[in-house]
């Protein structure tokens, strides 16, 4: 009888434990269902900025950059002048010159003119205000060509070490050329 006894006691654990596991496979089952029908898809549409520039050069000789990008940039130009006759390019002279609007733009030791203030989507900015052609120009027959190749970084946010783009990508702050 005692044998007995002790295999229902065996039995009653098992099933006690099968119980057990049933309820909470439907406890879980449940809960796992009642999410997936609950919860609503989410769409995170990320739309990238647009950094861009355009540097014009008038026949006067004056020049300007303009930010044709959407989101406010820094902006940084190298000026070239040459000498050109008949599609041949020459070096100018030493005492060729251009004057730069130094209220809005900053020479760096890299030979690079920056903006030291952000340039508003859709702004122009001057950047030659006056061109000196020197008194060794070669003559009426050589053209003063002035190049100038300009280049945009967005403003604002900073990479993973908190730098701003403008330092990481170009290596100077603009805003510290501020006079």
């Amino acid at each position: 009888m005692a044998q007995k006894k002790r295999w229902f006691s065996e039995r009653k654990k098992i099933l006690a434990i099968a119980v057990a596991a049933i309820l909470i496979f439907a406890a879980v089952g449940g809960t796992i269902a009642y999410m997936v029908a609950s919860t609503q898809q989410m769409e995170n549409r990320f739309v990238l900025a647009q950094v861009t520039c355009a540097a014009t050069v008038n026949s006067n000789g004056t020049a300007s950059v303009q930010n044709t990008g959407d989101v406010d940039a820094y902006i940084r130009a190298d000026i070239t002048l040459n000498w050109e006759k008949d599609n041949v390019v020459y070096p100018p002279q030493p005492d060729c010159t251009v004057t730069v609007n130094t209220s809005l733009w900053a020479l760096h030791t890299d030979g690079y003119y920056y903006t030291t203030e952000p340039v508003a989507p859709g702004a122009s900015v001057s950047l030659i205000t006056a061109v000196s052609n020197g008194t060794n120009s070669p003559g009426s027959e050589y053209d003063l060509k002035i190049t100038v190749l300009a280049d945009a970084i967005q403003a604002a946010g900073v990479n993973g070490s908190g730098q701003k783009a403008a330092c990481d990508a170009w290596g100077v702050d603009p805003a510290a050329l501020r006079p």
